[in-house]
């Protein structure tokens, strides 16, 4: 923390002391009760009129000098002192550290209450919302206000100054005309939902295939505990398992008697899919009695 101290200590009930003490427990029950994951904080303790500059200027640490920034400081620094407007508690920048300014004229309730919702609160929501991850650089935002006070700088070196707050006026016109970057979804009305449905239908229906059917499904039951009926059920009648054989030979190889199978068997899979048999089924063959199976 850091502070330029003008209030005399003895007209605040609080001290730096009370703030870290404040804070550690703060701390305590953001991120290890509440599990909050922020940016490391960065408090700034300033006067009244620190606040009224950083009004001025957008609340932003640095900033390019332009004749509005000026104007705004003299009409909120006269508002505020005939008591026709007042100031923010606090004022947070989404940065990593994460920068807080706590007014020095606020109490120790109010600074504990400012520090609980801004040092943690808008720090959490800074790091984690999804659009701020989308269109906001909290690790840079700060080396780019550096570049940007200094290469408009350059710019009234180079060009002039008239030149450069030309166009810097014409900028802060357009300053508040935002452009919507996100656009929120529409509802979907009957026909779309109907038109959706009949997609997903489709695309089951292309990606279907009719060899799963013969796997068994994962579950307690074991392969063993499946009747003749079920069995049937999974190798389907009408798409032998093997091909070249009949249905009837699948159906007797699936009930397990061995009247119906061959004493030796061994299996080989295509280790290589091909594009017309995908599960490699034409390699499959049966040796014979007297041929080794290795």
């Amino acid at each position: 923390m850091s502070a330029v101290a003008q209030t005399p200590p003895a007209e605040r009930d609080w001290n730096f002391d009370r703030l870290h003490r404040s804070y550690d427990a703060i701390s305590d029950i953001a991120l290890k009760e509440l599990k909050l994951d922020i940016y490391p904080n960065q408090i700034e303790v300033i006067t009244f009129e620190q606040m009224l500059d950083a009004y001025s200027s957008v609340g932003l640490p640095l900033m390019y000098k332009h004749w509005s920034f000026g104007k705004n400081f003299a009409r909120d620094e006269l508002l505020y002192r005939h008591g026709l407007r007042n100031l923010a508690y606090e004022i947070v920048i989404n940065s990593n550290p994460c920068i807080s300014y706590l007014m020095e004229e606020n109490s120790m309730m109010m600074q504990t209450l400012v520090m609980s919702h801004a040092c943690f609160g808008h720090n959490h929501f800074f790091k984690n919302n999804n659009l701020f991850r989308q269109w906001t650089d909290a690790d840079g935002i700060l080396d780019y206000l550096e570049f940007a006070k200094t290469y408009i700088s350059r710019c009234e070196d180079r060009y002039g100054e008239d030149a450069v707050e030309n166009v810097l006026d014409a900028a802060h016109a357009l300053m508040s005309q935002g452009v919507n970057r996100y656009t929120r979804r529409k509802p979907l009305n009957l026909r779309d939902e109907e038109r959706r449905t009949r997609e997903r239908l489709e695309e089951q229906e292309r990606t279907y295939n009719e060899l799963w059917r013969s796997v068994p499904s994962s579950g307690p039951r074991s392969r063993q505990s499946y009747n003749e009926s079920e069995r049937r059920h999974l190798l389907g009648r009408e798409h032998p398992v093997f091909p070249g054989e009949e249905c009837a030979a699948a159906e007797n190889l699936g009930t397990g008697n061995s009247a119906h199978r061959p004493a030796c068997l061994a299996i080989f899979l295509s280790a290589e899919a091909d594009q017309d048999d995908e599960r490699g089924l034409r390699d499959l063959r049966a040796l014979s009695r007297d041929e080794p199976a290795g």
